[in-house]
């Protein structure tokens, strides 16, 4: 059986609180390559008709435009109540109130229509609603249970990118061709685990021992390229500088290539590591800041 790579897309809804998922998107795209925001159109217009959190509009707007957000499909919304105009109807001056009963009838919405047909079948849906979660829905609920639990744990070992990082240096991580490729293996491996169906504590036990072997494998092979660049930066600068006076071009382009020998080292070692399924893991936490 071949193993699904592409499990890039979230299903989330408006909710109300500072602990909405819609307010802290930025871990969840560590994850996901895009989230499909239910009644995404409507919840802007909803805050911008109440004037409420115009910041939060504003980015809302700006991942919208980038493509990190998206609607779900117009020709399925039009078939769903817009729950934020019966809530501003129904609660015209609590706008608390008003967040509270569409963030929920949306999610109602949700589990009658099965929306994440609309995406892919191991779509998830990250809900914030009594405790941050990732929960399968749609035509392979049954299937997609392992894997929403595997990936439940992953978004645990993510940092949390903090407000003063900006918007563009989550982007800019994700879109390193080399990330692209560590996301991917990471993917692969989670749906690896998936069919092993282990319990939350043994993925997370499995994740921090690889990446606890991961680091101590590539914390040897830097102290010994270290060494070795040491050597090389005090044998070949001389060297450089010589022939760059005596005109030996051939000699500067061997010294040169020695210095560029360490990265290429580093990179053999990280293919080899034990644990390289989660390089990005251990990269985004190094970025981002630990958990």
């Amino acid at each position: 059986m071949s193993t699904p790579t592409h499990l890039g897309t979230a299903l989330a809804i408006p909710e109300p609180g500072e602990d909405a998922i819609i307010r802290r998107l930025k871990r969840y795209l560590l994850l996901f390559d895009n989230i499909a925001v239910l009644h995404l159109s409507n919840f802007i217009a909803f805050l911008s008709e109440a004037g409420h959190d115009p910041q939060l509009q504003a980015e809302l707007e700006w991942l919208l435009k980038l493509g990190l957000l998206t609607p779900v499909h117009k020709r399925f919304e039009d078939c769903l109540e817009n729950p934020f105009q019966e809530a501003a109807a129904r609660y015209p001056k609590a706008l608390d109130f008003a967040l509270e009963y569409a963030g929920f009838y949306s999610y109602l919405q949700i589990q009658a229509f099965q929306l994440t047909r609309l995406r892919q079948d191991d779509a998830v849906l990250v809900f914030s609603r009594a405790r941050p979660s990732l929960d399968p829905i749609g035509p392979a609920k049954t299937r997609s249970a392992a894997l929403a639990s595997t990936l439940g744990v992953i978004f645990e070992a993510l940092p949390q990118p903090d407000d003063r990082t900006p918007w563009e240096q989550t982007a800019e991580f994700k879109a390193d061709p080399d990330t692209t490729r560590h996301l991917l293996a990471l993917r692969r491996w989670s749906s690896t685990v998936a069919r092993e169906v282990r319990s939350a504590s043994e993925v997370t036990q499995e994740i921090e021992w690889l990446l606890g072997e991961y680091e101590a494998h590539m914390r040897l092979h830097r102290m010994k390229t270290t060494s070795t660049a040491l050597e090389t930066i005090l044998t070949t600068t001389g060297e450089i500088l010589e022939s760059v006076a005596k005109f030996k071009f051939g000699s500067l382009a061997k010294s040169l290539f020695s210095l560029r020998h360490r990265k290429v080292h580093l990179l053999e070692a990280e293919r080899a590591a034990p644990g390289r399924e989660l390089i990005y893991l251990a990269r985004a936490r190094k970025r981002f800041g630990s958990r």
